[in-house]
């Protein structure tokens, strides 16, 4: 133990004393450094277990230094240096934990180190780099890249071998290391569990068998041999060992691995494209490795990256001038056409209101209307408009009227389709949605027309009719007769237009003459004679049109009471009772809309949507367009990620 002497109270003694306790602390703390760095290097032969020796030894280290501390007696006035709070303690004893913390940190990080393989690291970062190049690639086959190739690997000296062995567990027997040059070719698949051998073209051994084909090598020439990898990068590692031309064989580009200064020194004295490494060292050659060869490829990477970024820029700026910079998704396509199907659908059912279907129908039975008429009351002069009357109402209104808005709502809906999705793409969604339209109007058809049926029954047998109806009935059936006149004239016209004039009217002329039965003698062309017969019937009916448009502006028409002169009127107001009794098409627009919901936008899945936008060339170059835009900013900043990533470092 070590006793301090008290003596007579002096400045310069005090001072002295003072100064030589922070003295010997810090020659025990640079002590206790050398003790580390030392134990450090014994750690490094240890395993995975040397953290925790490390540990051990440091805390071990730390008590002893403590245990010298409490060893020490010192004056009174001192005594209050070590025995502070951690809030008042001395910079001097927190700067020598500090070197302690720090050089615990640094044995943790060689520790961790060693058992980091920089050179399986590489391979995966360059397959990386290799994935993104196939992408690259893919935008411009013409383009041609760099390739990622390593430089070759020769590794000279006398312990070449055992490097060897050391990184692959490539045993290589100690009688043929006067065989020559082995030239190693590494090639990287990571589904491989561990290095193997690999024989031909398909054939893998274990790495052992490498051996007895090293062994049984009894040529001077060069011996191949190639090894599958899960750890290291594709590369060309010659094993020259002994050979005495070594300057001779080594690309100039290879980088040379020695295991001794004196062979670095015959190829490389500057050490400019050479390290040298301990072949019994486990670790540092794969670091120094992994770090000379990502020298090399690391330029390589950033011109890469360089490229990129252009073709980047030219297909951003190619985008923006297309499309005015506006991303497009096959979702936001497929939602615009299907709004713009939901509009128009609106925009037919607001089309096909009660007012137009009445429309559609009093058109349809005035035609009938006109039929009666030629049947009974233009053919006989006492023909009784209740009977008239009757013949329009039971000749199957019910099923006309719905047959013929169902046609009409099935054309609007093509037509509507083909204005949304095109003429010429999306013929799969027009089907689609002619097939919804054609299922729900199947549906409902049969129950409109029984609706209509009933609806209309009353006035099959008698129909009541005011002379306000009256008066509305006979403006309308002077339109209906005007109308129709008006067609057999025009119709008239346009015969006399597309034949020969002369004999139009000659065979006019003899057909007045000839009986029925005699037409066919006539000395015409059956064409001649078909439109000769149906003018004259067109001429006739134009005449009596005009006849009975006189009765029904004479005055007697005015009159309720004399319907049976003007059956005309009576049965314009027949039709009318029966037009506005008829209602079609309730529920078939909701339904509609509902089916395009839940059959088109909430029932097709991704693939189904993505195809369907791809029908459209213009969508379909901007959604190419936008992905090789998206792709090609993946591939740059994975490019810039692997450039600026290392894996490795010198020290």
């Amino acid at each position: 133990m070590v006793v301090l002497q008290t003596r007579q109270f002096s400045i310069g003694r005090l001072f002295i004393t003072a100064t030589r306790v922070p003295v010997v602390l810090a020659g025990a703390a640079a002590g206790g450094v050398a003790y580390v760095n030392h134990k450090i290097e014994e750690y490094k032969e240890k395993g995975q277990d040397l953290m925790s020796a490390v540990e051990e030894q440091l805390e071990s280290f730390v008590n002893r230094a403590q245990s010298l501390g409490e060893n020490i007696r010192l004056p009174s006035f001192l005594t209050g240096l070590f025995e502070r709070t951690p809030k008042d303690s001395d910079p001097l004893a927190e700067d020598i934990r500090e070197a302690l913390t720090s050089e615990e940190k640094a044995a943790k990080k060689i520790i961790l180190r060693m058992h980091q393989d920089e050179l399986a690291d590489l391979a995966q970062k360059l397959d990386d780099a290799k994935a993104l190049l196939i992408k690259l690639d893919a935008f411009d086959e013409k383009q041609e890249h760099v390739s990622l190739i390593l430089p070759p690997v020769a590794v000279i000296g006398q312990q070449a071998y055992q490097l060897v062995q050391q990184l692959f567990g490539l045993e290589i027997p100690t009688e043929s290391s006067s065989n020559g040059t082995i030239h190693l070719l590494i090639e990287y698949d990571p589904n491989c569990k561990e290095h193997v051998l690999k024989l031909g073209q398909d054939e893998r051994v274990p790495l052992s068998e490498a051996s007895n084909l090293i062994a049984s090598h009894t040529s001077s020439d060069p011996l191949h041999i190639t090894v599958i990898s899960p750890k290291y990068p594709d590369m060309h590692m010659m094993l020259l060992g002994d050979e005495t031309n070594v300057a001779t064989v080594i690309d100039p580009e290879a980088l040379v691995v020695a295991t001794d200064f004196a062979s670095q020194q015959t190829i490389d004295p500057l050490g400019r494209r050479s390290i040298v490494v301990e072949a019994n060292d486990k670790y540092t050659p794969r670091r120094l490795i992994a770090y000379r060869l990502e020298q090399y490829i690391t330029p390589v990477l950033f011109d890469i990256s360089r490229d990129a970024n252009r073709r980047l820029e030219e297909a951003q700026y190619s985008f923006k001038v297309d499309y005015d910079g506006r991303s497009a998704s096959a979702e936001s396509y497929l939602a615009g056409r299907m709004e713009e199907l939901k509009q128009g659908i609106a925009e037919l059912e607001t089309k096909f209101n009660r007012q137009h279907v009445r429309d559609v129908i009093r058109e349809l039975i005035e035609r009938e209307m006109i039929a009666v008429c030629e049947r009974t009351c233009w053919t006989t002069q006492d023909a009784d408009p209740e009977v008239a009357g009757g013949l329009i109402t039971r000749s199957g209104v019910g099923r006309s009227t719905t047959h013929l808005m169902a046609s009409s709502v099935m054309q609007a809906v093509q037509d509507l389709s083909t204005q949304v999705f095109g003429a010429e793409r999306h013929e799969d969604a027009r089907d689609r949605v002619l097939t919804f339209a054609q299922k729900i109007l199947r549906t409902h058809e049969p129950t409109a027309c029984d609706q209509v049926e009933n609806t209309i029954k009353p006035f099959k047998y008698e129909v009541e009719v005011s002379e306000r109806e009256w008066a509305t009935a006979l403006r309308r059936a002077i339109e209906v007769v005007e109308q129709e006149k008006k067609r057999c004239d025009d119709e008239y016209r346009s015969i006399q237009q597309n034949v020969d004039r002369s004999q139009f009217n000659a065979a006019m002329k003899q057909l007045a003459k000839t009986k029925a039965q005699d037409i066919k003698e006539l000395p015409f062309d059956d064409r001649i004679i078909a439109n000769a017969v149906h003018a004259m019937a067109l001429r006739d009916k134009s005449a009596l049109l005009k006849m009975r448009l006189a009765v029904l502006k004479s005055r007697r028409c005015r009159s309720l009471d004399n319907k049976s002169q003007c059956q005309e009127a009576f049965l314009c107001a027949v039709t009318e009772k029966v037009t506005y009794t008829v209602e079609l098409l309730n529920e078939f627009f909701f339904e509609f809309s509902r089916e395009i919901d839940d059959q088109l936008v909430y029932g097709m899945t991704h693939k189904q949507i993505a195809q369907f936008a791809r029908e459209n060339p213009h969508i379909m170059a901007q959604l190419d367009a936008q992905d090789r835009r998206r792709q090609l900013e993946d591939v740059v900043s994975g490019l810039n990620d692997l450039a600026r990533h290392r894996v490795a470092d010198p020290m």
